[in-house]
This record gives C-alpha cells, structure tokens and sequence, in this order.
C-alpha cells in the first residue's frame, strides 16, 4: 500500500487487514473486514477488498495506517450466479475484475470513493454457448500503457473455474473488444523436457510438445514497461512460458521456478498512470 505501509490478508482467527509500518518497522493494527477478501492497493493511504455481498470496500488509511474510514462500493456483480475473481488487473487507482461466467469491469477508487464502470462481456454470445469462460488462479494480467488486459480462458461448464486456460485472449480495455487472442504453450512438456535434460528446440522436445498433453496455464503476468513480455505458468508444473504479448509467440520457457506454484509477480514501477 504505497511504499510505507504494508498489508497483510488473514483469514484466521478472524478475516482482517494486518498493516504494518515499514518505516518505523512495527505492526500498526488488524483492520476487520469480516465478509470480504483480498488487498487491492489504491495509493498510499487506500486499499479495497471485495466483499461477498458483491461489492468492494475501500478501506481509508489516516497518517499512521490506522483505520479511519470503510466506504462501501454500489453492488456490481452477483455473488451467487457469477461470483467475481479475486485476480484482478490494475491501472492506477483503478481494478478490473471478471466474473467465473466472463463478465469484465473496472473500479476506479479515487479520490475515497468507487466508482463503478458499465459491465462489458469477455465473449461473444456464440462463444459463450460453446462454453467459453475465464479459469485458473491468477488469471487477469493488465498492461496500463496499452490499455490491454489479458485474460486465461478454456472451454468448461460453470464450475470449472479453477481450470487451466488453454487460450489468452487479449482486450482493449477503451473499446472493451478483444484485440488478440493464442494458445497457452504446452508448459507439461517444457517441464518433462527441462527434467530429462533434453535439448530445447531439438526433434525430440518438439514431439514432446506433440504426444504430451497440456493441462493450460493457472496463472499470468505482464511487465509494465513500453516493451512488455508475457509470462504464463502453471499451478502445478514448475516452467513458466515467456510470450510476446502482440502475437503470442514463445520466446523461451524458464526454468528452475520451483515444482509448483500459483501465482507471479513482476515490479510495478513503469505504470503510465
């Protein structure tokens, strides 16, 4: 929560908000947030949280990360017939959530208030019969200089929302239309072929990728930067796809990312705004 003051999710033994003092090195308080969950940073003296009423709560900080104030938001997606994510993309003091049946909308939280913009839809009405919707963990990635958000999808029947995207589907966030759209890389095979020693780019990983199934990516991030690159990785296998993030292609796998793991992170510095 700006460079400051630093905010800590717990869930047990009561659902609140641990900030500490990185300044002064001390712990300031527990704020409660009983029926809400998640840090989304705003500026250094704001963070919201999203509530299971389907709302958001922006929490006001005084001086000394003290709680002074929660402002609750207008409801904006239903929490029993399409649950929003908590991967979220930001741009300033504005987020952008999705819901499990592919509903995108943003939030902007400045000046002490949410301000909540028109829902827009992930995919076609066609799309959407065939069963398209967003899946994973950390599934939302937002590029603040472009104005493009990303988003893993697959093909799945409500409930599935945990599923690996087979597919990253690219928006522009002022026309809310998609932009681009490519395939997840086989990130199973990259793992077997890091673990068998075998050599990239060779005949023999090149039918790896062919015979071996991909269980899609879990999780995505995006650099700030004005040249940005894609990164894509799965819960489970421990190899992480480098992409462009203009036409989807794999510039290199990383490995050595340990064997598991749900989410990424990239510095924040660069935002345009």
């Amino acid at each position: 929560i700006g460079d400051r003051f630093l905010g800590i999710f717990n869930q047990f033994p009561a659902v609140s908000v641990s900030i500490v003092d990185l300044e002064k090195r001390s712990f300031v308080e527990a704020i409660g947030i009983a029926g809400c969950a998640g840090i989304f940073p705003v500026d250094p003296s704001h963070f919201a949280t999203l509530c299971g009423d389907g709302t958001a709560a922006l929490v006001a900080l005084d001086a000394e990360g003290r709680k002074q104030a929660i402002h609750p938001s207008e409801r904006f997606f239903d929490p029993v017939e399409d649950p929003a994510f908590l991967s979220a993309g930001r741009d300033g003091t504005s987020w952008t959530f999705v819901t499990f049946g592919g509903t995108a909308r943003s939030v902007d939280f400045a000046e002490g208030r949410a301000a909540v913009g028109e829902p827009w839809s992930l995919a076609s009405e066609a799309e959407r019969r065939a069963g398209w919707r967003p899946g994973g963990l950390q599934l939302v990635g937002l590029h603040a200089p472009s104005d493009r958000l990303f988003v893993l999808m697959h093909e799945g029947q409500p409930g599935s929302h945990k599923k690996g995207g087979t597919e990253i589907w690219v928006f522009d966030l002022n026309e809310r239309a998609r932009v681009g759209r490519f395939p997840v890389p086989n990130l199973t095979a990259a793992f077997l072929a890091d673990q068998l020693r075998i050599e990239r780019d060779s005949t023999i990983e090149s039918l790896l990728h062919w015979v071996v199934p991909s269980e899609g990516g879990h999780a995505l991030a995006v650099t700030h930067d004005d040249d940005p690159v894609l990164f894509v990785r799965s819960a489970t296998m421990g190899a992480v796809a480098v992409l462009d993030p203009e036409t989807g292609e794999t510039l290199r796998f990383l490995s050595e990312v340990g064997l598991a793991g749900p989410t990424l992170r990239v510095p924040e510095a660069g935002r345009s705004r």
